[in-house]
């Protein structure tokens, strides 16, 4: 009989003993378990349904074997088209404005406005006589076409003096810029609301006769977009005295750093019936800190982001509020592993939202005491919604504008779409039409008193002066045709 050496004793006191095999197998097996949950959820984002709607197996019906044996439908052929790029260089001297003003051709259509002189209907009116005319052509926007403005600016002679005058066009919102307010309006709706780059304009101009430099378009809509950061300003200070304001934040490309696009977001904050967009280049608690700046005092809903959580505790007076469809996005995400209790929670939640719907109509204490009795512990307060959904659908004006101007060049740029998305997306809160308020607080902005300004949001200009907004110029047209 043999007895072990020296080394293979040495050899069985090193190998590793059945706990630490047991152990070592259970962290393997968890690493594996997250890395599969990881693949899982990369798969479902490539290739999985965006609803996170559920509907009862009960109702649905059972597709297999009701459509027959699906046969692909044979490849269309296909032609394959080659381009060669031009080297030749583009002029891009802007000569589109001659000393006779804006350029266009014969098919643009072109309204004639008769501007009156005070002296010739005045008690001295015989003493003065027209003797010439000058002609000013501004560009005006109808929904989907343009039309050539001409003031026709009576030259007159005072007979005694010889004094030669000539009475004043219209103001306008931008100094000696060729473009009626109607023209500004649109651009800002067309970019904004309906996601139409200003290159894109651009051709429609041209394709309706309208010479003008692209860059035009650009210098008419950022001063205009300047005239209205007081109004959006002073609808931030009003929601910052709600009692409910919903937060998040969402991704933007803003200005440029070592070659590349800088990561920065939008922070909209909402409240039941308004909505302000924020830019910032971080997306750190500090935001937060400035936004609500000890200001608000109240209840802070918001998804599952910890920023809030921090802020939150550090304030003694904001409660946060977790918003349910965050929430359970959660809990589906450990379906896989924990089914039946998922279940079950799923199914509370489906509860709370079902008493939502089932009150909908209720506010103030009645909805407080529906929700005491059916709803508590969970929600009690009647203010404050479930979700942030309100929000969520909002937000979707950044990443629909993001599908077709892709990026900011400048950080500039990027609050500019802040301001002007916070008071179109509020007009759609309030049912009040975007391009007529542009319309009439584009008019009104320059006169209007800096103390009164929180009269021109959209919430407020919708009770005083929504029943009687000022016109463009198209508005003091008195007879139409070519000149």
């Amino acid at each position: 009989m043999s007895k072990d050496t020296p080394q293979q004793v040495e050899s069985v006191k090193d190998a590793p003993s059945y706990e630490d095999l047991l152990g070592e197998n259970q962290t393997q097996g968890e690493q594996i378990k997250k890395l599969k949950a990881r693949i899982a959820w990369f798969e479902k984002q490539v290739f999985g349904s965006k609803s996170e709607r559920r509907v009862d197996g009960s109702h649905q019906l059972l597709l297999e074997g009701l459509l027959g044996e699906h046969v692909p439908p044979e490849p269309e052929e296909t032609e394959t088209i080659t381009y060669q790029r031009g080297k030749a260089k583009k002029n891009r001297a802007d000569d589109c404005v001659t000393d006779e003003g804006l350029r266009f051709n014969e098919d643009v259509p072109v309204e004639v406005i008769e501007v009156s002189a005070p002296e010739l209907n005045g008690p001295d009116a015989d003493q003065y006589e027209v003797i010439g005319t000058k002609v000013q052509h501004r560009l005006a926007q109808r929904p989907a076409s343009y039309v050539v403005l001409a003031y026709h600016i009576p030259v007159i002679k005072q007979r005694d003096t010889a004094l030669i005058s000539q009475p004043s066009a219209p103001a306008q919102v931008l100094d000696r810029s060729l473009a009626d307010v109607s023209v500004l309006a649109g651009l800002l709706v067309d970019k904004f609301q309906y996601h139409l780059p200003l290159y894109r304009q651009h051709q429609r101009m041209d394709q309706a006769g309208i010479t003008l430099s692209r860059a035009s378009l650009t210098n008419w809509v950022k001063p205009s977009i300047d005239l209205l950061k007081p109004i959006v300003d002073a609808q931030l200070q009003h929601m910052l005295l709600s009692k409910v304001l919903a937060m998040d934040e969402t991704a933007i490309k803003a200005g440029r750093a070592k070659g590349k696009m800088k990561a920065a977001w939008f922070w909209p904050l909402m409240s039941e019936d308004e909505i302000v967009f924020t830019y910032s280049p971080s997306r750190g608690k500090q935001q937060i800190e400035k936004l609500l700046n000890d200001v608000f005092e109240g209840t802070l809903i918001s998804d599952g982001y910890a920023a809030y959580a921090r802020y939150v505790a550090a304030t003694e007076k904001v409660t946060h509020a977790q918003c349910w469809s965050h929430t359970r996005r959660q809990f589906l995400a450990a379906e896989e592993d924990e089914p039946e209790r998922v279940a079950e929670i799923l199914a509370l939640i489906r509860e709370l939202y079902w008493f939502e719907e089932k009150h909908q109509k209720l506010e103030g204490e009645k909805l407080r005491a529906k929700r005491l009795e059916e709803s508590q512990p969970v929600v009690e307060d009647p203010d404050v919604p479930l979700d942030t959904n309100h929000l969520e659908r909002q937000i979707r004006a950044i990443p629909m504008g993001k599908k077709n101007w892709m990026f900011a060049w400048t950080e500039l740029g990027a609050e500019h779409i802040g301001i002007i998305q916070s008071l179109i997306c509020t007009c759609k809160l309030q049912a009040v039409n975007p391009y007529v308020y542009l319309v009439d607080v584009l008019h009104r902005i320059n006169l209007h008193p800096a103390k009164e300004v929180e009269d021109l949001t959209p919430r407020v200009w919708r009770e005083k002066l929504a029943r009687k907004p000022r016109g463009s110029g198209l508005d003091q047209v008195v007879n139409s045709g070519r000149e």
